[in-house]
Formats: C-alpha cells, sequence, structure tokens
C-alpha cells in the first residue's frame, strides 16, 4: 500500500473510535477515582485501541510468525497505552 493510502486508513480508525467511544461512554475522559462503567468502558476500549494499533504496526512492520506472542505484546502495550491516557486526563482534569 501507498503512504497516503496508509495515512487514510489511520486516520478513519482514529475517527471511528473517537466516534464510537463518544457515543458509547458520553465522556472523552477517564477520571482517576471515580470507577464507574464509564470508567472501565473508556479503558476497555483504549486497551483494545491500542492494542490493535500495536498489532498493525507489527503486520505492517515484518512479517509474524507467532501471533500468540503478538497479542500477548499487544496487551501489554494497549494497557500501557491506556493507563498513560488516564494519567494524562487526570493531570488535565
Amino acid at each position: 500500500m501507498s503512504r497516503s493510502r496508509d495515512a487514510v486508513i489511520a486516520v478513519t480508525a482514529t475517527i471511528f473510535f473517537g466516534v464510537f467511544s463518544r457515543v458509547t461512554v458520553r465522556i472523552p475522559y477517564m477520571v482517576w477515582g471515580y470507577f464507574d462503567e464509564s470508567f472501565f468502558i473508556s479503558f476497555v476500549w483504549w486497551l483494545l485501541y491500542a492494542g490493535s494499533l500495536y498489532v498493525a504496526i507489527r503486520e505492517y512492520m515484518e512479517n509474524v510468525d507467532s501471533y500468540f506472542k503478538v497479542i500477548l505484546q499487544a496487551g501489554l502495550f494497549g494497557g500501557a497505552a491506556a493507563l498513560i491516557k488516564t494519567a494524562a486526563d487526570v493531570l488535565t482534569e
């Protein structure tokens, strides 16, 4: 694929995630210390979003032999990204 097409796919996925997250959670940020269903849903969406981006980048950059290892790494990366997003939301709140 060309770089422009890759960029369009990444931007489209990000916009779709933003709209989907806004519709399902109704708040654009995660509030630390206020653990309700919105916080957990938002955290899971960020984990899945960052994890899927990790898998897409790994697939694009190299031929993946062990998807079990990549999915485990994606879960760790997604969890770390969701925690960083939570920390950023707490600092800006």
